[in-house]
């Protein structure tokens, strides 16, 4: 029984941590559909207070750190029209 809890508990873990946002960037920009579109760069959001309160009731003191993982968006550029815009 207690296999299975640390199992489910484990699983809910990667979950929280590694899940993607349902909206990918798109392959051209959604404003001019132009192909010229990139990432320019990468921005970390903070702290997830739920992440870490998670963590800390599974792994102990050292559980808060999961806060810190996985709050960075992507943002991208059109060199064309001049969209930009942020993705998980």
């Amino acid at each position: 029984m207690r296999r299975v809890i640390v199992i489910c508990c484990l699983s809910l873990i990667v979950l929280l941590l590694f899940a993607s946002c349902a909206t990918h960037a798109p392959k051209a920009c959604p404003a001019c559909g132009s192909s010229n579109w990139a990432k320019v760069t990468e921005k970390n959001n903070g702290y997830n207070y739920g992440k870490g309160v998670v963590g800390r009731k599974i792994f102990g003191p050292l559980g808060w750190f999961a806060g810190s993982f996985g709050n960075t968006e992507d943002v991208y550029y059109c060199y064309d029209c001049g969209f930009s815009c942020s993705y998980k």
